[in-house]
């Protein structure tokens, strides 16, 4: 029987209508760098970053769905992120 892998890192609000958090979940991952596509895989927004808790603004996309891809020292996670 496989074991789902514990996501090492949680985005929050989802939905949000303005600002996104990205956390580790554990304290000891360090994000490296976001990068958000819209729904035909066009890059809207990225950043390097060097934390283990980021604050992210919204404002300049339009509601919507958006896959967020997350990088930190030791992968890297993919979430599916609303915009309302």
């Amino acid at each position: 029987q496989k074991r789902a892998k514990q996501a090492a890192l949680k985005v929050f609000p989802n939905p949000s209508t303005d600002v996104v958090s990205i956390q580790s979940v554990l304290g000891n991952e360090i994000i490296t760098r976001y990068e958000v596509f819209d729904v035909s895989g066009k890059s809207m927004m990225c950043e390097n970053v060097y934390a283990s808790q980021k604050n992210i603004s919204l404002q300049s996309l339009s509601a919507g769905v958006y896959t967020m891809k997350i990088s930190f020292q030791t992968g890297h996670e993919t979430f599916k992120v609303v915009k309302n």
